[in-house]
């Protein structure tokens, strides 16, 4: 289709450009568009503004690509989460228990209520010292195999324990203010 390039017409003065969002060399190039006398000076502002757009779609294209590798990133690392998830639901489902057993479960013997039971064993796994249930009567201590070197344990007598509850110990090894303890009664320290 043929263009007619006959329109006598002045461009309007009124810009429709936001010029806060075109750059200092943009509106350099512009201003040599504009002021320059010679046809060669025009010809060079305008092969500089071809180089510039080129430039600037460049780094635009850049930034896309670092975007899009980024997303994929991203999306695989969901994907992998999502994924766990969906395995741990399928096999918390896979070995339903009775409901009231698991509420019970996430309660310790001092009355304490964890919100999951994962949460309760966690809390158990991370105890410094622990004496097992049925143990009671042996001294447990999981980080200081010399305990027997450098303390004394002595029983000083025997516990009524007709509820067949063990009793439990925490202290810490060579605290000063732990260093004597005494268990009255089953339940109280």
């Amino acid at each position: 289709m043929p263009v007619n390039y006959r329109d006598p017409t002045h461009i309007t003065d009124e810009n429709l450009i936001d010029m806060n969002k075109v750059d200092e060399v943009h509106k350099l190039l512009a201003k040599w568009l504009r002021e320059k006398m010679y046809g060669k000076d025009v010809r060079e502002a305008l092969a500089r503004l071809a180089e510039q757009v080129s430039s600037d779609i460049y780094d635009d294209r850049q930034v896309a690509l670092a975007l899009e590798k980024l997303a994929k990133e991203l999306q695989a690392k969901w994907d992998r989460d999502t994924q766990k998830i969906i395995d741990e639901w399928k096999n918390t489902l896979g070995g339903l228990t009775v409901d009231s057993e698991v509420i019970n479960a996430r309660i310790d013997v001092k009355g304490v209520v964890y919100k999951t039971l994962k949460e309760r064993l966690d809390a158990i796994e991370n105890e410094r010292f622990t004496i097992k249930s049925g143990d009671s009567d042996v001294l447990i201590t999981l980080q200081d195999d010399r305990f027997s070197q450098n303390h004394v344990l002595v029983k000083e007598g025997e516990v009524d324990n007709s509820k067949g509850l063990s009793g439990l110990i925490i202290a810490e090894v060579d605290n000063v203010k732990q260093d004597t303890f005494y268990l009255k009664k089953v339940g109280e320290i």
